[in-house]
């Protein structure tokens, strides 16, 4: 019983504790833990559910490459002073909080459809995705787990959107639209499975391309 409750307080203190845990933390906990793959499970059903567990490096990896990615949006004219991040499906917002705390001379907004499940500080609005992308004029769209459907046709058919990040799982799967989100459609022939038509896909007919982005071991 005792182990129960201190795997429980530690659960809670990886979630929600004002500093993201580091990898080796994580690790660490799971390691210990009597069922890692329960205690994985438990990490994001507490609290409003989530996807992944958010550390230190990956946070501070992901913030590094958008803020490179914002100074060269601003440097082609592409961005204005103060450019807009708006991440999409936000949840509790934990993740756009600890954006918003790292990074420089830009807005982190963020829009969930369950805004009042998100943490009191993170600033998530309440609102409809496809509403905020008509609404705003972001230069990066962020989105951590997309559910199944689509929301990068919207995204790309926004004019100040130079850029768009899916963070999850890639391809037909549980993230977005085999098609629409990644251009991927059904092989009919015996071989089965899926293939990507390239000059087809619905993001390159729209003039983006994709970059597959590999964050650090943490």
């Amino acid at each position: 019983r005792r182990r129960e409750e201190d795997e429980l307080r530690r659960i809670h203190e990886l979630r929600f504790s004002q500093a993201l845990p580091t990898g080796g933390q994580v690790r660490v906990f799971l390691g210990e833990a009597s069922d890692a793959a329960a205690a994985f499970k438990s990490l994001w059903q507490v609290g409003c559910p989530v996807y992944e567990v958010l550390t230190a490096e990956y946070v501070d990896a992901l913030a590094s490459y958008l803020q490179r990615r914002v100074e060269l949006l601003k440097t082609r004219g592409a961005a204005p002073s103060i450019p807009t991040i708006l991440e999409l499906g936000a949840g509790e917002g934990r993740l756009s909080h600890e954006l918003r705390k790292r990074l420089r001379s830009c807005t982190v907004s963020a829009v969930d459809a369950r805004a009042e499940e998100a943490l009191v500080e993170s600033g998530v609005a309440a609102g409809d995705v496809f509403q905020a992308l008509r609404d705003s004029a972001p230069s990066i769209v962020l989105v951590s787990w997309m559910p199944i459907g689509d929301w990068t046709a919207a995204a790309r058919k926004n004019s100040a959107v130079q850029e768009y990040i899916l963070i999850g799982e890639g391809g037909p799967g549980l993230c977005g639209d085999p098609w629409a989100t990644w251009g991927y459609v059904r092989n009919t022939t015996g071989a089965g499975g899926w293939y990507a038509p390239v000059e087809e896909r619905p993001y390159f007919v729209e003039g983006f391309d994709r970059f597959d982005l590999r964050p650090p071991h943490c």
